[in-house]
């Protein structure tokens, strides 16, 4: 266990060695919990904006359709 103190022998519930340990534990844990609430808002944001662009493309594309029909 990183960063135990090698002094400490019981290793109980309370042992000051394993609460820092739980302690760095848990701010990671919140650290990467805030990143993955980031990139899933990021993904949420660019995906609405992938659906408006698809919606653009395909009326683009039925004027195209039309343009060349007229053409031929």
């Amino acid at each position: 266990m990183p960063g135990v103190d090698r002094d400490c022998t019981t290793h109980h519930f309370a042992c000051g060695c394993r609460e820092a340990y739980f302690k760095q534990i848990e701010e990671e844990n919140n650290r990467l919990g805030a990143e993955v609430r980031y990139y899933l808002s990021e993904m949420t944001e660019h995906a609405e904006s992938v659906r408006l662009l698809e919606k653009e493309n395909a009326k683009l594309k039925a004027v195209l359709g039309e343009v060349v029909a007229y053409i031929r």
